[in-house]
């Protein structure tokens, strides 16, 4: 009779965090609801100079920008320049970091690769403060790899990440 009480309760608990869970979830992806266009910023790259040149020229911001806003285009989000998206209702950006380490022994290196839904919003509870930049959706892929591999796998885990913000985006944008 306690283990069927013990199962029941455990049961109970577990839906109970499956349907919060989903709640804070679908709350937290209407702060993507309504944005006009999305800008896009890509960090300077954590320890990109401890590769060599050749694999360092093919990871420059400034292509890695390009690949985002081109992944978003296709699929079928509006991209307009960081400057531009300043001027928006709540500045949406869509920025990514990318962290490497090597270890020039092996000939790996590790990677995370981390896009995150940038917008200023406002605190109900301190009018004073005027706005607020704060990350309203994130995801984030890591990996280990040989290093003549690791610009395709950026990439691939940027498109992963891209298509997962972008369906998510337009669910709640129909």
């Amino acid at each position: 009779m306690k283990k069927i009480v013990l199962i029941c309760l455990i049961i109970f608990v577990q839906l109970t965090l499956a349907q919060t869970s989903k709640e804070y979830k679908r709350i937290q992806l209407q702060a993507l609801k309504n944005i006009k266009g999305v800008g896009i910023y890509v960090w300077d790259i954590e320890n990109i100079n401890d590769l060599n040149k050749k694999i360092r020229n093919t990871l420059i911001s400034k292509k890695i920008e390009i690949f985002v806003e081109k992944e978003l285009k296709k699929n079928r989000l509006k991209t307009v320049s960081f400057e531009k998206a300043n001027t928006l209702a709540g500045a949406p950006c869509f920025d990514v970091q990318i962290k490497i380490k090597t270890d020039d022994f092996s000939g790996f290196c590790l990677y995370f690769v981390e896009g995150r839904f940038v917008q200023d919003v406002f605190l109900a509870r301190n009018k004073r403060i005027k706005h607020l930049s704060t990350i309203t959706w994130r995801d984030s892929d890591f990996g280990i790899v040989f290093v003549e591999n690791l610009k395709d796998n950026i990439y691939k885990s940027l498109k992963k990440i891209i298509n997962k913000f972008s369906k998510e985006f337009r669910r709640v944008n129909r």
